[in-house]
């Protein structure tokens, strides 16, 4: 993909994309999925039922498949161009390729980010929605950090809130200004490259959003950039928190999500926050929506040392059961036998700070990361 500067110099035609879908089913059927349910094999098996054009849309846009242009409707012929110009779409052979991409429906908004896949970094997951549902947009200025492919900025954007989205990654930047002006909105969103607050010094914002890096992963442990939380996760989460008081308006607030380690029944890190609302003033709400065991046969152990194995280029059994070993020793060294999933919400302006832990967790053991 090109470089955001190059992306936002070519980006005409993209608003044409939402209505072209609609007209050819596309919408309605994206609409019908929930987009992090699964890793595409009830799309493949819905779209091998349809029929083209609306099946070879489903193909390039849904399942991330390269299909022939004849297949495709004429307006979405039209297009190639534009979608091949931003850095979207590749044209070659008489086949167009989205290139890993995937084109997501999520409250009215588009999206693209990567097809699910083990090591995206161009992520949007059940993490993502659930965040983008729980936001409490309002009138005013918001601050999408860690914005990724977009998706907060686009719902606050969406909502009337004037944003600014600041994302590290450039090509992850760059398909965020894409996103923008798919779902015309660049007259509202403006989209940094750079990290976190250093883009945005000086200013206050009514809302700040985030879903950062949020897994706990040892350190040395190979693990996708957009996914590494740090030892306990928190790593990058506090750095967000310490540069609140700075960046939020008199009325403004903060929402974030992530994962910390647990006993299984309170986080490790309720201290350290209890300390940082008093020393800052500012109000917490820490929501825990499910605990999840940390053994080395469990399934989060599993997953996530499966997920750094073939991230790190490894995929045979014993490759995998051995990053399962070393992410279980990493949380039993830390003095945990569990992790738990968790929202955010911080204040200024009520109990002058005071944290309030509240849990919603299955006591029978949740199987949803972020929903009950």
């Amino acid at each position: 993909m090109p470089d955001l500067d190059e992306v936002l110099d070519r980006q005409e035609g993209i608003g044409a994309l939402p209505d072209v879908l609609a007209r050819d089913g596309y919408t309605e059927l994206a609409a019908t999925f929930r987009p992090w349910a699964d890793t595409g094999a009830e799309r493949a098996s819905v779209a091998a039922g349809l029929d083209d054009p609306l099946r070879a849309l489903a193909e390039l846009f849904m399942l991330g498949r390269a299909v022939r242009v004849e297949r495709l409707p004429g307006p979405i012929v039209d297009l190639l161009g534009p979608l091949e110009a931003a850095g979207l779409c590749l044209v070659s052979g008489g086949r167009a390729d989205l290139r890993g991409l995937a084109l997501y429906r999520l409250q009215g908004i588009w999206l693209f980010a990567h097809a699910p896949r083990n090591s995206p970094t161009l992520y949007f997951g059940q993490d993502s929605a659930a965040l983008a549902a729980r936001l409490e947009t309002r009138p005013g200025a918001a601050l999408d950090l860690c914005a990724g492919p977009g998706v907060q900025s686009l719902i606050c954007a969406s909502r009337g809130m004037d944003v600014v989205a600041v994302e590290v990654n450039p090509v992850a930047a760059a398909l965020c200004s894409v996103n923008v002006a798919l779902n015309g909105l660049a007259s509202r969103v403006s989209v940094r490259c750079g990290d976190l607050y250093g883009e945005v010094a000086g200013e206050r914002f009514d809302l700040v959003a985030a879903n950062p890096p949020l897994l706990p992963i040892p350190a040395g442990m190979p693990y996708p950039f957009v996914g590494d939380g740090g030892p306990d996760g928190l790593t990058v989460t506090r750095r967000i928190l310490d540069g609140l008081d700075a960046h939020l308006s008199p009325t403004g607030s903060a929402q974030l999500l992530g994962v910390a380690l647990s006993d299984g029944f309170l986080p490790l890190c309720l201290d350290e926050l209890t300390t940082w609302c008093a020393s800052t003033g500012l109000d917490l709400t820490w929501t825990t929506v499910n605990h999840f065991p940390t053994t080395v046969d469990s399934p989060w152990v599993q997953g996530v040392g499966t997920t750094s194995a073939v991230h790190d280029g490894r995929g045979a059994e014993a490759d995998l059961q051995e990053a399962a070993q070393v992410l279980a020793d990493g949380y039993a060294d830390l003095g945990a036998s569990h992790v738990c999933t968790y929202f955010l919400r911080v204040s200024r302006g009520g109990d002058g700070g005071r944290l309030r832990y509240l849990d919603v967790s299955d006591p029978y053991g949740g199987a949803d990361l972020w929903f009950r």
